[in-house]
């Protein structure tokens, strides 16, 4: 092949509106291929089955960690790549990730749409309900599913099953198609019967309190399956650009990025395939993760609904400190479960944060000279300087180490993050962070910065973030969720917090515009420099949340916070503002 070639995969029997698999000989193709090479599908339907996928080896951040993933399209150690769908759909059959990059440069994905025959996600409609089960009509056409030993399980192809697990199902109300009030991982299934073809009596774990009970003719998302597989994934790549792809279905998290560099997404639609009759069920789990990424990532035009985790995920891992070998030399270990055997967590040349991680406050900043992995879970690291002497003389002290390297920078414009399980964008980086322009209606805080080296261990304090001329509609917010406290919840996890060390800075909440059914608007937790300014609240009549926060505005352990220009409008139940602890200027 010629370099500056597009292949046409039609010339080498890749044919559309086949039952052909012909995953082998897509990566043969791509692997014996040139760089500087466009590989191009004709229009159409492809079909992808897992007992045709290649198997590796890979720790994907926030997934289920597993020996192997069955994985489809294969990229690795690849330039100048560009895979242009042209207009086409690819269907899936069982548990197989569709696309994968490893250590690649310069990768266009773009023009494709995903999606199972047999979704990875169901849902059925509301048919009646006590307060000790819900009886559900669950399409077999749609959504193929059978009872056996009083377990519910869902044909998903290829001759695979996925058993309906017993937590974080979610209701979403059946005229408007957003999460319900109150709903968010409240429905816990402990055994199933089936009572007529389409007929499912879902008996749960708890009480239906009457907050909780289901009307008839919601809908019921069923989130069946683990996390073993991302619909698309990338590890250690750069300069990457997805645009014009649609994700209907997936296992896992629809786009996973760890330890990547510049990526650019545009105009992606994480959505249910309503064409054919699906009302809610998209994604499992996050729809875009970025993980341990660096340089630029932009989103924008993009769209979110139905996912059943938050539509965008920005973070970093941090690791707790366990031994110390020399002056240099220090043993780490992984401390979440689903974050650990990363072979590229930190590289030489890269700058490290100690932090204490009782008041989350930074100890010394050092740099890298070497990384290896002792097993999965420990590694070593060899500094390019001594570390502190005083460190080590405080007595008990429980250090968490963070890359400073590997954040980016973020752009997050003109996008819906429509109504799905949780939150809908999650974001901690130190670098500067824009967004704009969007549209929220998340059943969980629309925009959570938090930062944590104690559960999630989800890393990044953020330094420089831009929030303005959102809108924030009356769905956002209406079901507990996580550190979910307001629209906008800034709150890290901090055990013993020291007021004159908070551990944000530097964010700015202008020009927004909420509309609020006594909802609380923010709630900012140990930030320095805050500015509120300018923003509208219109008061909704739609019905709050039952555990709500009492105040608009509540600003704890903040610092030298600007509370300004602000317009309410509407008779609010909830108070305007909650200062604890905080030294606010309202000029």
């Amino acid at each position: 092949m010629n370099k500056n070639m597009i292949i046409e995969l039609s010339d080498y029997g890749i044919l559309p509106n086949t039952n052909e698999d012909y995953t082998k000989h897509i990566n043969e193709i791509i692997a014996h291929g040139e760089c500087n090479t466009t590989y191009r599908f004709a229009p159409g339907t492809y079909r992808f089955f897992a007992s045709n996928g290649e198997k590796a080896a890979y720790s994907m951040s926030n997934s289920e960690p597993i020996p192997e993933r069955t994985l489809s399209v294969w990229l690795k150690n690849k330039q100048n790549i560009t895979i242009d769908g042209n207009g086409a759909k690819f269907l899936y059959y069982g548990h197989v990730q569709p696309v994968t990059l490893d250590n690649c440069q310069n990768v266009t994905l773009k023009h494709f749409t995903i999606d199972w025959e047999k979704p990875l996600v169901a849902e059925g409609i509301v048919t009646a309900s006590t307060a000790d089960y819900i009886e559900v009509s669950i399409d077999q056409r749609l959504f193929p599913c059978f009872v056996r030993n009083f377990c519910l399980y869902f044909d998903i192809g290829d001759g695979e099953v996925s058993e309906l697990t017993y937590g974080a199902h979610t209701l979403y109300d059946a005229a408007t198609l957003t999460v319900s009030h109150n709903s968010a991982d409240t429905i816990m299934v402990k055994n199933a019967e089936q009572m007529g073809e389409n007929r499912f009596r879902l008996y749960t774990t708890g009480i239906l309190t009457e907050d909780q009970a289901p009307m008839v003719g919601d809908v019921l998302v069923l989130r069946h399956n683990q996390r073993h597989h991302a619909g698309i994934f990338a590890q250690h790549c750069c300069d990457l650009h997805y645009e014009d792809i649609n994700i209907h279905s997936c296992g896992g998290i629809g786009m996973l990025f760890q330890f990547c560099e510049n990526i650019t997404c545009r105009h992606l639609n994480f959505l249910p395939n309503r064409k054919i009759g699906r009302k809610i069920s998209c994604t499992r789990d996050d729809g875009i993760q970025i993980s341990n990424c660096r340089g630029d990532f932009t989103l924008e035009g993009c769209s979110f609904h139905g996912l059943q985790d938050s539509p965008l995920n920005i973070h970093g891992t941090s690791v707790c400190l366990k031994k110390k070998h020399d002056e240099k030399t220090i043993e780490c270990e992984f401390a979440n479960q689903y974050a650990y055997n990363f072979p590229h967590w930190a590289k030489p040349g890269h700058a490290l944060n100690l932090i204490d991680r009782k008041s989350m406050t930074s100890l010394a900043q050092v740099n890298v000279s070497s990384y290896s992995l002792i097993d999965e879970s420990r590694f070593l690291l060899t500094l390019a300087e001594p570390l502190p002497a005083t460190l080590f003389e405080r007595s008990k002290i429980d250090i968490a180490i963070e890359n400073l390297t590997n954040t980016p920078t973020v752009t997050i414009k003109n996008n819906r993050f429509g109504s799905c399980r949780s939150r809908g964008l999650l974001v901690t980086t130190p670098k500067p962070v824009v967004i704009e322009d969007n549209l929220f209606e998340s059943a969980g805080s629309a925009i959570l910065i938090s930062g944590d080296a104690s559960f999630w261990y989800e890393s990044g304090a953020c330094r420089d973030v831009i929030i303005r001329r959102n809108i924030f509609t009356d769905a956002c917010n209406l079901a507990p969720y996580q550190y979910c406290y307001a629209m906008i919840s800034i709150c890290p996890l901090i055990p013993k917090p020291k007021k004159d060390a908070p551990y944000h800075s530097n964010i700015i909440i202008e020009d927004n515009s909420f509309d609020s059914p006594d909802t609380p608007i923010l709630y900012a937790f140990s930030v320095d420099r805050l500015i509120i300014r300018n923003n509208r609240v219109c008061h909704s009549e739609r019905i709050a949340r039952l555990d709500s926060e009492k105040s608009l505005f509540h600003l704890k352990n903040c610092c030298k916070a600007v509370l300004t220009g602000n317009t309410l409008i509407g008779d609010f139940a909830l108070n305007e503002k909650k200062i604890e602890n905080s030294t606010v200027s309202e000029k």
